[in-house]
């Protein structure tokens, strides 16, 4: 935490409750959202809930390209990075650059996140940005 927040237009979230998040995610318009993952067991049993959560907030996900996330967001339109921290870096500066990619891309989150089709989903993403210029 005390890594990244020192850094111009990151956002690092400190621990808060449920009903605040929620209020927090109505105000935000992120870019990116990243989520990468050490390896261990416990992180190998997480799923791919994290890319609602970034949606929700306007940012398109980098997620690591390992299990267990490789295999369900291939479709997504978000970002799957194995490997060291210069490729993290390479890919989130990419997606800076091209703006209309990652906003192709968001889009392509969003159609995936409304197709699966649980009126829950529909409830959590009700309030989730359009992709902008």
């Amino acid at each position: 935490r005390q890594l990244f927040s020192k850094l111009p237009r990151v956002t690092v979230l400190s621990a808060r409750n449920w009903g605040e998040y929620l209020e927090y995610c109505r105000g935000s318009r992120l870019a990116i959202g990243v989520a990468p993952l050490l390896p261990g067991r416990f992180n190998e049993a997480r799923s791919h809930v994290k890319l609602f959560d970034m949606a929700r907030c306007g940012a398109l996900g980098i997620f690591s390209g390992d299990a267990p996330y490789a295999d369900v967001l291939r479709e997504t339109g978000c970002r799957l990075v194995r490997g060291n921290v210069r490729e993290w870096a390479e890919e989130i500066c990419a997606l800076f650059s091209d703006e209309s990619q990652r906003l192709n891309d968001y889009e392509k989150t969003l159609a995936w996140i409304r197709s699966c089709g649980d009126c829950q989903l529909d409830a959590l993403m009700e309030e989730a940005p359009q992709a902008r210029p």
